[in-house]
């Protein structure tokens, strides 16, 4: 659920924010948001490797974490080049939830109960994403971008800690 809240609130409110919060013009705006899908292609393969060799609790609370950060820190520091670095951060963390999720998920539980585990967990991920971007939408039109991404954020750390103090590895 974390994975989809910060997945969806990045994705499909980047470009938006390019625009009305850091003043970019839509085609520069589209072609910058255009990083983070393209840093989540490294994320994606490289992920599990990471899992493999810090735990899942580690990289579960690892990517989390680092990607609250990440969000915040598009609102809190100055735009210019940092914005690009920022979003590579961003995607290269944010992207690598799935396949380590996945692959904690799967290793987790006995052969017989695999797909119903990845199903539930697919599930719940892609309804707290399709719920969570109709809330962000709504917060960032009454409150703007900078108090809607910080509490993303928030709320994502609050789960990171949750996540670290209650999965074993």
């Amino acid at each position: 659920g974390v994975y989809n809240l910060v997945l969806r609130a990045a994705f499909t409110f980047t470009p938006s924010f390019l625009v009305e919060y850091r003043g970019l013009d839509v085609a520069s705006a589209g072609v910058l948001a255009a990083v983070l899908p393209l840093a989540g292609i490294l994320a994606k393969v490289s992920s599990g490797f990471i899992a493999e060799k810090a735990g899942r609790r580690l990289s579960i609370t690892g990517a989390t974490t680092l990607s609250a950060v990440f969000l915040a820190s598009f609102v809190a520091l100055p735009g210019g080049s940092y914005l690009a670095v920022n979003l590579v951060a961003l995607g290269l963390t944010v992207y690598s939830f799935s396949p380590i999720i996945y692959a904690s998920t799967a290793a987790a539980l006995p052969s017989r109960l695999k797909a119903t585990g990845l199903g539930a967990v697919t599930m719940i991920g892609n309804t707290v994403g399709a719920v969570s971007t109709t809330i962000v939408g709504a917060l960032i039109d009454g409150y703007g971008y900078g108090f809607t991404f910080t509490s993303v954020a928030a709320v994502t750390l609050a789960a990171s800690v949750v996540i670290y103090l209650t999965l074993g590895d």
